[in-house]
């Protein structure tokens, strides 16, 4: 007999309750809205699933599936069962292995700068041709290990990553494995939550310990390089108010400068992204910058890596499903505020030639090699609650 839906809405709520337990037992703070566990200082949401997978009356099996949000369409969704002769215990128990096999890589990558930890293995590496850092956790281990149980095995699966291609920004690994009767029954490699099949077909051939009896073992790893277009726009949707995000993206280790760019063009991007997306025509890609000597840029948006990649991302989740955080940069971007104005003075949304729109960036930091001395003789007015702004003209 399977778990009603209201006694299972029971179990996920009070396991929302011991998660958010945990995290503050670790000195960070969080909010509970609808079962959604907030983090307002890392922009970050935890929510759970529960799921019966009992298959006779007399042992009880549940999924545990949190999910933790880091960014915009960036969702870690971590899976652990726990058994007992009652689902309160199974409930226990897959908590309890959400905590050792998971919690902690989390917390060490997205919670704390701290490298220091007996929970994880931190360490920087190539993969590709690009450096990552990888934190690791513990090998979580179920039912009976041999005797002599070498761990060569994990070695040699750092091996075949260091060989894969991956793009900069975050990555998270699962890698499980399951032997009875010297036969392995399960082997299981996710990279973002979908199966790795390149790496799979390596793993299976990796040297693993053999025993009649049942063991398992599993490992999980987040991997992360460079910058993150999806964490960065979540960052910033966030909270769209500049000195929150400021603090938010320097934390993120974004310079000065890259915060202006990032902060002035992913809006954009996804503002100009979903105008296209209803209809009304193309953007041009010329764009002009402003610095705080009053100097003038001619840029090509198109050669923005900012832009691009929040354009990319933007009309990707549209088709999917634009979430709060997308809808705020949306919002933020000046080229949904000169499309309402011109929807505002009477002009029909098929009508409107996006095409001419200009757009200005005052971005102060600023350098480049084209350069010209910014008319400031003209009626444009700059809007200056910001440390720096857009505004067309």
């Amino acid at each position: 007999m399977y778990m009603d839906i209201n006694t299972l809405d029971q179990y996920e709520e009070s396991a929302i309750k011991v998660i958010a337990d945990l995290f503050r037992s670790h000195g960070v703070e969080c909010l509970e809205e609808s079962g959604i566990l907030v983090f307002q200082k890392e922009t970050i949401t935890v929510d759970i699933r529960l799921f019966d997978r009992s298959s006779q009356t007399e042992l009880k099996i549940l999924q545990l599936d949190v999910r933790v949000k880091i960014g915009i369409n960036c969702d870690i969704i971590e899976s652990v069962a726990g058994f007992g002769d009652n689902y309160e215990i199974a409930t226990k128990r897959a908590l309890e292995n959400f905590t050792y096999n998971s919690f902690h890589v989390i917390f060490s990558a997205f919670y704390t700068s701290s490298s220091s930890s007996s929970e994880v293995k931190k360490y920087n590496c190539t993969i590709g041709d690009k450096p990552f850092e990888v934190t690791m956790s513990n090998i979580g281990v179920r039912g009976k290990l041999p005797e002599s149980f070498p761990t060569n095995w994990l070695d040699q699966f750092e091996e075949i990553l260091q060989k894969q291609n991956l793009d900069e920004g975050i990555h998270w690994v699962r890698l499980f494995y399951a032997q009875q009767d010297n036969k392995m029954t399960t082997c299981e490699v996710l990279l973002d939550n979908d199966v790795w099949g390149d790496v799979l077909a390596h793993t299976t051939k990796l040297n693993w310990p053999k025993s009649e009896n049942f063991f398992s073992v599993r490992v999980f790893m987040v991997l992360t390089s460079g910058t993150d277009i999806r964490r960065i726009a979540a960052l910033i949707g966030g909270t769209a108010e500049y000195e929150n995000v400021y603090e938010n993206l320097k934390a993120y280790g974004l310079s000065d400068l890259g915060i202006e760019k990032a902060y002035s063009m992913i809006p954009e991007a996804f503002g100009r992204a979903f105008i296209e997306s209803i209809g009304s025509g193309k953007f041009n890609s010329e764009a002009i910058i402003i610095n705080d000597a009053n100097e003038q840029f001619n840029i090509d948006l198109h050669k923005e890596a900012y832009y691009m990649q929040a354009f990319k991302l933007a009309q990707h989740i549209i088709q999917e499903g634009i979430d709060t955080n997308g809808k705020t940069l949306v919002m933020m971007s000046a080229a949904l505020n000169a499309f309402d104005q011109a929807l505002k003075a009477g002009e029909k949304p098929e009508d409107i030639d996006c095409s001419k729109f200009s757009l200005t960036f005052n971005i102060p930091l600023y350098k480049g090699n084209k350069i010209s001395k910014y008319n400031t003789t003209n009626n444009t007015e700059i809007e200056k609650k910001k440390n720096f702004w857009k505004f067309w003209k």
